[in-house]
């Protein structure tokens, strides 16, 4: 009997902008890493980040004025964003939807 594969979904992509020289950037890295490892939420999304000093094209491509700055995208469709600081609530709440 052959199973029906088309139910299989992916998780997330999170890309992650950031800057090496922002203290901000350094700071939210922090907060994300914790919220995805409580609960178990490693594999919630698929984890990109973008160093400005690398890749400004990115940047330019997703409309990111400034580091840092969160999207995240499902099948080409941008879920959610957020630019400059976040406190660790501000985070928790925009990836509750597809934590544990």
């Amino acid at each position: 009997m052959l199973r029906s594969w088309s139910t299989v979904t992916t998780a997330p992509l999170l890309i992650f902008f950031y800057s090496s020289r922002c203290g901000l950037s350094r700071q939210l890295d922090g907060y994300l890493a914790h919220a995805l490892q409580r609960r178990g939420n490693h594999n919630a999304f698929r984890v990109r980040p973008v160093a400005f000093e690398q890749r400004p094209d990115l940047f330019a491509r997703f409309g990111i004025d400034a580091a840092p700055a969160i999207v995240i995208l499902h099948d080409g469709e941008e879920l959610a964003r957020h630019e400059g600081a976040m406190r660790p609530r501000m985070l928790q709440a925009m990836l509750d939807p597809w934590l544990n």
